[in-house]
């Protein structure tokens, strides 16, 4: 497959945009959706996008996994390896402790992770 054979995306290109508006689509849908929902569907709603968040996150390094560039660009350091690619930054590890702080209703897990998405933007 020749490069300009796929959707590469690049900031402000075509596929940049196109991706931000159909994010930018689900979102305010779903905000419109939970609006006026009590605060339980809310939490349920945002139980399930962490769901969906955190099983793409492994499809997405298991394509990684088979990515035939990818191995080239790490076979310095050995290529693929699971154990390389495991969620250890704080932005990943965040991903985790937010539902587990939502089902358990831990305040100070809550501050934590709220903090750390903070951090992430400041």
């Amino acid at each position: 497959m020749e490069q300009s054979d796929r959707l590469i995306m690049e900031p402000f290109n075509g596929v940049f945009w196109c991706v931000f508006a159909i994010f930018t689509g689900i979102f305010t849908t779903c905000t419109m959706i939970l609006r006026n929902k009590p605060e339980k569907v809310k939490e349920k709603a945002f139980l399930a996008i962490c769901l969906v968040v955190f099983i793409m996150f492994f499809v997405y390094k298991y394509f990684l996994s088979i990515d035939e560039e990818y191995d080239v660009i790490t076979s310095n350091m050995g290529g693929f390896n699971w154990w390389g690619e495991l969620p250890l930054q704080l932005c990943n590890i965040n991903m985790i402790l937010i539902p587990v702080g939502i089902i358990t209703q831990n305040r100070a897990l809550l501050s934590f992770c709220f903090s750390i998405c903070l951090r992430r933007y400041v």
